[in-house]
């Protein structure tokens, strides 16, 4: 009897939900399933120098877990071939176990982009840039409400300083980063959750941007009332036809 009580108290308090939003959110498979990619990207499990100057630097890439995502061309310099860019995203549904588990989505970004110090005039629509975006809809994606969004040009301030990029068009390396915590208690069961993530190379083709991805989804709740009202039914119930039995053998003996 003890055995039972004590395994019922552990399923209901140590048991997970499956969660069903967001395939592989933290790229813990070591790939990118479930998300779509387009142009350069890769998975990676520890950051090395993609920019002169930069091999030795480490601080801020975000990693919960073993891996995470980058986006754009890696390379010295990042500028070969010109123009990379790298896109990102996926649709998921909110489901009831994530309602009533008061999930929050937490996330993380960084973004290396080359400011372009050569004698090329370059506009800030033409700067290295990132962006990324969480967006919600209760319509079936006709209409997105936004719940996270941030970018970064390469020439903006606030920005930590790496080195400066000597090979071929000369360049400053600065590094952005962002995070954030996304509460869903106001979506609702079967309303949509988007990412979107994107960073480009500056507009004439030869400064580089690079950006780091990753994110999973947690809950602190304890359970809920109902739970433990249900889970404290159950268990009478299993102690009434215990004794029940016991007193039906008796009456048998």
């Amino acid at each position: 009897m003890n055995k039972i009580m004590i395994l019922l108290v552990a399923l209901v308090f140590t048991s997970s939900p499956a969660f069903a939003f967001f395939t592989n959110l933290g790229f813990e498979t070591g790939d990118t399933s479930g998300w779509t990619i387009d142009k350069d990207y890769s998975v990676i499990s520890s950051y090395t120098g993609q920019f002169n100057n930069t091999s030795d630097w480490e601080a801020d890439i975000p990693f919960y877990g073993d891996y995470s995502l980058l986006l754009g061309s890696p390379g010295v310099g990042n500028e070969y071939d010109h123009a990379h860019q790298g896109k990102a995203s996926q649709i998921a549904a909110i489901s009831h176990a994530d309602i009533v588990s008061g999930l929050d989505l937490y996330l993380e970004w960084g973004a290396i982009l080359e400011e372009p110090t050569n004698a090329v005039v370059h506009t800030k629509d033409e700067q290295p840039y990132f962006s990324i975006a969480v967006s919600s809809s209760d319509d079936d994606g006709a209409t997105w409400s936004s719940l996270y969004y941030a970018n970064q040009y390469a020439n903006e301030s606030g920005l930590t300083y790496l080195g400066t990029n000597a090979r071929g068009a000369s360049g400053n390396i600065w590094y952005g980063s962002g995070s954030t915590i996304i509460d869903l208690a106001g979506l609702s069961e079967g309303d949509l959750l988007k990412i979107k993530l994107f960073v480009r190379d500056c507009g004439e083709g030869g400064h580089g941007g690079l950006a780091f991805f990753d994110a999973y989804a947690a809950s602190t709740q304890v359970p809920e009332p109902n739970t433990l009202f249900l889970f404290g039914a159950g268990l009478g119930g299993l102690l009434a036809f215990t004794g029940f039995r016991k007193i039906s053998l008796r009456s048998v003996i």
